[in-house]
């Protein structure tokens, strides 16, 4: 079998470690759904996810304020990271005192990836399972091909305007359930974006997430009567938290985004 690498292609050896710091709010709350919540020794401020549980495990700052000194006292066997969510220089910082297991999923099947890594990396059967059960989650969730797609604009920040390109998790999971994303020209991954380029990429929706920005439907009402589309705001983390949450994604998102 092959050796488990991470995104960087740095390979790890299996093994169950007794004390994982986790700096992803998805793989936190993954780490407790493939059963291993008692390895879990620190987490960060965003790590909200299962709760009350989690709020039980020390935390060792934001996702992009990580205190190396808060880490380092938790003795940990391994920190789990991910490209997007922690800064590289905190990642560099860290690996001179433990080993780092840094994710990069852009796509449902990557997410799935991840869970089958980490179950293989840790030891933990259920993490194969999971990753198995993503895959089932988007096979079911894939509408049929004779089906009208929404050509779908996904906004993640205001002010500016910041939206979701084709590069990223977040589009794939809406593609998995029948959403083109109108952004397709770009290879920025989340550009910004003005309302005149909006209009003139004409979606039919658009989407708007609670996280990273907290939009709200004061927003959605604002850009319906700015550019004429209608906007529905949603729960952020079916979009962005990847692992455990991919597979309630798959099942939660097409009630909600076509209500």
């Amino acid at each position: 079998m092959a050796p488990v690498k991470d995104s960087r292609g740095i390979e790890f050896p299996e093994a169950r470690r007794n004390r994982i710091v986790s700096l992803v709010p998805s793989l936190t709350e993954t780490l407790f759904a493939i059963g291993l919540a008692d390895a879990v020794a620190g987490r960060t401020d965003w790590c909200i996810h299962p709760a009350p549980a989690v709020s039980a495990i020390a935390s060792v700052g934001g996702t992009k304020t990580v205190r190396l000194d808060a880490i380092i006292a938790l003795e940990p066997d391994l920190v789990i990271a991910n490209r997007e969510e922690n800064r590289k220089e905190t990642v560099a910082q860290i690996e001179s005192h433990v080993p780092v297991f840094v994710t990069y999923p852009r796509s449902v099947r990557e997410a799935a990836s991840v869970c089958h890594d980490l179950g293989r990396l840790l030891k933990a059967p259920r993490g194969l399972e999971l990753a198995t059960e993503i895959q089932s989650a988007a096979t079911s969730a894939a509408p049929p091909r004779s089906s009208v797609s929404h050509r779908a604009l996904t906004l993640v920040w205001r002010d500016p305007f910041i939206a979701a390109g084709p590069d990223t998790y977040v589009s794939d999971v809406l593609a998995c359930i029948g959403f083109e994303n109108v952004l397709t020209d770009t290879r920025v991954r989340y550009p910004r974006i003005s309302e005149d380029e909006i209009r003139r990429l004409a979606p039919t929706l658009i989407l708007l997430p609670d996280e990273p920005y907290r939009f709200t439907e004061a927003d959605a009402k604002e850009l319906e009567a700015a550019i004429g589309v209608r906007g529905i705001v949603f729960d952020g983390t079916l979009t962005s938290w990847f692992g455990a949450r991919t597979r309630l994604a798959l099942s939660r998102l097409p009630a909600i985004l076509s209500s």
